[in-house]
């Protein structure tokens, strides 16, 4: 079973890198930040700063609700 990473901030200088260490150990990542990253294996949500608020509800879901990810 591929184990799966919700990462916040995976844009930026330090995320790419910790992104990219993540994928070469088999873990499947989603990349929630302010911008896209443009990088294979990665699926990626840009979104505002309003969403900042829905992520502890959106923790909840992905316990309850895991094919959502």
């Amino acid at each position: 079973m591929t184990k799966r990473i919700f990462f916040t901030g995976g844009s930026g200088k330090a995320g790419k890198h910790v992104i990219a260490y993540l994928l070469d150990r088999g873990y499947r990542v989603m990349n929630v930040d302010l911008v896209s990253l443009e990088h294979p294996g990665v699926e990626t949500r840009a979104v505002s700063s309003l969403f900042i608020w829905c992520i502890p509800i959106s923790v909840q879901l992905l316990e309850v609700i895991p094919q959502t990810c």
